[in-house]
């Protein structure tokens, strides 16, 4: 078992060879960094993985995964384009560092809560479950398919949980079981262990 940290590295944070540097020290593995600053998306695909890839090689540390957390789900369309197009620069970014995973959440209508907050207790007025995982569905299906058009190695192969933080194991009124043939119908069977 490999060892990681979720961080941030450039921008204001610590720089990627300082962060490279303490990771090794401290007897960790690899980084989980966040879609910023020294792997930028914009940058990754601009410029390219070495200089990434190369720092962090240079400490014998490697990058886990890309965590790249857009609200795919808002109830404003255009600050859902804007997310959905941030989390597509983040996946090939992230395909072109030759990283397995992108970590992002679902998503919600309203700032930050958990879409299957409204789903609870079952039956509720509010309930919007079945709307949400529509809108899931027609927002990150897409994004699925991004990683076979790349030349690098697809960042899902045999990972779970790509597109959602556990807490979508949670929502109530069967918002899990409408969402899990969503994330994995035709892309990937989910791995033993996941969900």
């Amino acid at each position: 078992m490999d060892l990681s940290f979720f961080t941030n590295a450039g921008g204001n944070a610590w720089s990627l060879e300082e962060c490279a540097q303490w990771a090794k020290e401290n007897g960790f593995d690899a980084v989980r960094l966040s879609a910023a600053g020294a792997v930028d998306p914009d940058r990754v695909l601009a410029d390219g993985p070495d200089e990434v890839n190369d720092t962090l090689k240079e400490h014998g540390i490697y990058l886990a995964a890309l965590s790249a957390h857009n609200n795919l789900l808002d109830d404003d369309a255009e600050q859902a384009d804007a997310a959905e197009e941030r989390l597509r620069k983040a996946i090939l970014s992230a395909s072109a560092l030759g990283t397995p995973v992108v970590v992002t959440h679902a998503g919600s209508p309203v700032g930050w809560h958990f879409y299957g907050q409204f789903s609870s207790p079952p039956g509720n007025s509010g309930d919007r479950s079945k709307e949400l995982v529509e809108r899931f569905r027609k927002r990150y299906e897409p994004l699925l398919k991004l990683p076979k058009t790349t030349a690098s190695p697809s960042p899902w192969t045999g990972r779970c949980g790509w597109a959602t933080s556990p807490a979508i194991r949670r929502c109530g009124n069967g918002c899990w079981t409408r969402s899990l043939p969503i994330t994995w119908a035709s892309h990937a069977t989910p791995p033993t262990g996941c969900g």
